[in-house]
């Protein structure tokens, strides 16, 4: 073993009593290593970046590879040559299990040893600020919700990792100085506490490892758990919303301290707090699965308010542009053919040209694409990239649906052996992994609408209404006596829910509709089904229910003559009476969908088409009494999903994918 010397930073045997190059006594310092002292023959170091109770951090060089890293430096107190030997050790088996662990959120150990009586890791270096660093700088007195949100949520990704080794790795020491954001967005857990149990008591395995405060009370007996890091995370998190630091097992409301905070998110904190581990969250993936559920009802609401404020605010502007709108229609057509045309939809590259048939977000960051010969498509950054994952199967998907971030299924229909088979697809990680059943039934729908994790309903030629749950292996087949194509469905929960087609209602004349629109509602799951014409509509081909009561349709208007035009219909009866909301001269209306009674969007094609305008977009924010219009360069779209005013995706032909950013 080498002796390093403490002032020139030679390396000497450690029999030796002066340095070689210095002549300086050799003798153990828990002092810091200079500057430019080289370790194991590799390492230089370049900088002291922090020091503990036990050991400090450094920046340095691997002269080998050539590249900048992070060593962690373990001093041990000094004691009887036994324990020194038994922490050696634990030292070495536990080095060995860091190495072996890969996750983007964690630094990558890549090489450890002993030297001069001190432990050495050596990992990446990470480039960025710890939470507590920017908590000193950006709290007011504690850090936003959003922010805090998301560090949680990755740090719960890097529990749900460690707690699934085998055997399960505990990480024991989370507090705002161990979380560092690193300068790519990642959030990343630095230290493992593994410099506390370096000396651990060799008479006892129950050695209290952690930081006072942030602590369980089992923990501090010796005796940590998975649900010790649930713990010590929610202690994270109350100290970074409040910007107080924790007292040892008492943490108070957080809105007794500080204001505004929304009850979800001290529901979720306070119940990781629990002093019973049995009342904690069973898991890292269940806190995770909280926290991804609230995520897009805070972004909803937030949203809302940015929209109407700045409607209000450039209200005076946006009459100004209608009064001159004839000239900017002319502008925007030069705009189109000079190719200057602007839109408020950006073109990602999906890196498919398969045809995409179907989209889902859980929230901001995570969506899912499906299409034709078994494509599925995955983005954690709110769609900017998109990454294949597979199935294994070549039907076409259809639909797909995510409860959470990780629990989803899809569905798709196949052709094998000159029969279509239905085909059922099922994640719990994300779609890491999926589990595919072939149905029983033949399926050959067009539309579906999930109600849940569990539940999904599918209409499609001929009148054909199924209904699958995810107990079975088949699609049951309702029957509503028609025969007609459903143009599409809506349902709130497995027993209630409608369906639009289009029905002839007398003998077709020149300049003459004789069609209307039809609604068939069911409440007991598809046994009986109650019908109801729209004479004012003479084809539906949009529909989207939000509760039992509120309700939206679209479809062409039933004028005499050759009178194009589209309506939207609404109904607060649960369809019992309709009033129309709105109409404009538009070929076709395809989808329309509401995030709640207030906020919601459709889509269609209109005469703007033919200037090569392409497909509009129209939104509301008062639950359809103001719509508002935006135009879109791209026609071929199968498919949209709104997260709220601001946010939303469409994916179409070709790989096609859209991404909407308000107009901005």
């Amino acid at each position: 073993m080498s002796m390093f010397c403490s002032n020139c930073g030679e390396g000497n045997s450690d029999t030796d009593l002066y340095c070689s190059e210095c002549r300086s006594p050799l003798q153990y310092s828990g002092f810091p290593l200079k500057i430019d002292t080289i370790i194991q023959n590799r390492y230089k170091i370049l900088k002291h970046i922090k020091s503990g109770g036990m050991g400090s951090v450094y920046k340095a060089l691997d002269t080998t590879l050539h590249n900048i890293c992070a060593v962690k430096e373990l001093v041990p107190c000094p004691g009887n040559p036994q324990k020194q030997m038994d922490a050696e050790k634990w030292f070495k088996r536990e080095a060995k299990i860091l190495a072996g662990l890969d996750h983007a959120n964690l630094p990558k150990v890549y090489d450890y040893f002993i030297s001069n009586n001190r432990y050495y890791l050596v990992m990446n270096f990470i480039d960025g600020e710890d939470m507590e660093s920017i908590l000193e700088k950006e709290g007011k007195p504690g850090l936003p919700e959003e922010k805090v949100i998301n560090c949680a949520m990755e740090v719960l990704k890097v529990l749900d990792y460690l707690h699934n080794q085998k055997p399960p790795i505990i990480y024991r020491d989370i507090k705002p100085s161990n979380i560092m954001l690193h300068k790519d967005g990642r959030t990343m857990l630095i230290d493992f506490g593994i410099a506390r149990t370096v000396q651990q008591d060799s008479q006892s395995q129950k050695t209290a490892i952690g930081t006072l405060g942030y602590v369980s009370e089992e923990q501090c007996q010796g005796e940590p758990e998975p649900r010790s890091d649930i713990y010590s995370l929610g202690a994270t998190m109350h100290h970074l919303l409040t910007g107080e630091k924790p007292i040892p097992f008492k943490f108070d409301p957080i809105r007794n301290l500080i204001s505004g905070i929304s009850p979800e998110l001290e529901n979720i904190v306070m119940k990781a707090l629990n002093n019973k581990a049995s009342k904690r969250y069973k898991s890292a993936r269940a806190m995770l699965e909280a926290l991804t559920i609230i995520k897009p009802e805070r972004n909803r609401r937030n949203s809302g308010k940015i929209a109407q404020s700045l409607w209000r605010k450039h209200l005076i502007r946006n009459l100004a542009i209608a009064f001159l709108f004839f000239i900017i229609l002319l502008i925007t057509v030069v705009y189109k053919l000079s190719g200057l045309y602007t839109t408020p939809w950006k073109t990602i590259k999906s890196g498919t040209e398969k045809n995409l048939r179907s989209l889902y977000f859980t929230d901001l960051y995570n969506g899912w694409a499906t299409g034709d010969n078994g494509t599925i498509l995955h983005t954690e950054d709110g769609g900017q990239t998109w990454k294949p994952q597979s199935a294994n199967v070549s039907a076409h998907l259809h639909g797909v649906y995510f409860e959470n971030y990780l629990k989803g299924w899809i569905v798709g229909r196949e052709w094998k052996e000159d029969k279509c088979e239905g085909v059922y697809l099922f994640t719990e990680d994300g779609g890491i992994k999926w589990e595919k059943k072939y149905c029983k039934n033949s399926v050959d729908f067009n539309h579906i609408d999930f109600i849940d994790l569990k539940n999904a309903w599918a209409v499609g030629e001929g009148g054909k209404v199924f209904f699958i749950n995810s107990t079975n292996d088949f699609w049951e087949k309702k029957d509503c006596n028609i025969s007609e194509k459903i143009e599409g469905l809506s349902f709130i929960n497995p027993l209630k829910g409608w369906i639009v087609y289009q029905i002839k209602t007398g003998e077709i004349k020149p300049g003459v509709n004789k069609f209307s629109g039809r609604i068939l509602r069911t409440e007991d799951g598809g046994n009986t089904w109650e019908g109801q014409n729209i004479d004012s509509l003479y084809n539906i081909t949009a529909i989207n229910f939000i509760d039992s009561n509120n309700g939206w349709i679209g479809g062409l208007e039933n004028k005499e003559g050759f009178q194009l035009s589209w309506s939207i219909l609404h109904t607060v009866d649960g369809g019992l009476t309709w009033n129309k909301q709105y109409s404009k001269d538009l070929l076709w209306i395809y989808k329309v969908k509401f995030i709640d009674a207030r906020n919601g969007c459709f889509m269609g094609i209109g005469w703007k088409a033919l200037l090569g305008l392409g497909m509009t977009f129209f939104y509301t924010t008062d639950g359809g009494i103001t719509w508002v219009e935006k135009n879109s360069l791209i026609i071929s779209i199968n498919d949209f999903y709104f997260v709220d005013n601001s946010n939303g995706w469409a994916v179409g032909n070709k790989g096609m994918i859209l991404k909407y950013n308000g107009g901005k």
